[in-house]
């Protein structure tokens, strides 16, 4: 699991540079993006152990949330069934049902603390406010919410996130992407089409966004 999370960080870092240094095709790019999925997956898949007890330390926790947040961040918003191949198709499912088997498990372990540590190592303005109080919907207790309230504004935003899914939204947008009319827009399309795109995160300020990095 440490080397499957040191690949994250390192392919990770890699696409920052990427950017940074506008050295990469929206080619290249896609396929350093499948090779992170490809990694977070093998740090999921520590976590299957059927028939097995299982013991999830707080850093265990905020390393299946963080593989979780990169798998679907990646896969449910960039590529989508029909730009994988059979072998990663079947690896998804995998870890699925790994998500399914230690569902229960994973959220008697989770707290306050270690959600707030996750966010504030995931968006940008994490630290520009204070969350209120972490608690699971009855309908759907893998989903967690709260309200976050920004230092400098009186408008409080939702947060929330499906920790088995690893599905985190401000105030109904996913972080690290634009919302879809923006990115369909015309002038949009026409100043970013086949280039490497920065990574948008909803900011503090509701309806604006900011960078990542």
């Amino acid at each position: 699991r440490k080397a499957a999370d040191s690949w994250i960080v390192n392919i990770k870092e890699l696409l920052r540079k990427m950017v940074i240094n506008k050295t990469a095709l929206k080619d290249k790019e896609t396929k350093l993006k499948l090779k992170l999925v490809q990694a977070a997956c093998c740090s999921v898949l520590t976590f299957s152990v059927r028939g097995c007890s299982i013991t999830m330390r707080e850093d265990d926790v905020l390393s299946w949330l963080n593989a979780m947040t990169v798998i679907h961040e990646n896969v449910s918003l960039d590529f989508g069934a029909a730009g994988l191949s059979l072998f990663d198709k079947n690896l998804i499912r995998r870890v699925r049902e790994v998500g399914m088997d230690i569902e229960k498990h994973l959220c008697s372990e989770l707290n306050g603390k270690i959600l707030d540590r996750f966010i504030f190592s995931h968006w940008s303005d994490a630290r520009t406010g204070v969350t209120v109080r972490w608690e699971s919907y009855k309908s759907h207790p893998q989903v967690y919410h709260t309200l976050f309230r920004p230092k400098d504004d009186d408008n409080p935003l939702l947060l929330q996130f499906d920790v088995v899914l690893g599905n985190f939204l401000v105030q109904g947008a996913n972080v690290g992407r634009l919302p879809v009319q923006v990115v369909n827009h015309k002038d949009f399309t026409r100043a970013f089409s086949g280039s490497v795109i920065f990574e948008c995160q909803p900011s503090a300020q509701i309806g604006t966004f900011i960078t990542a990095n």
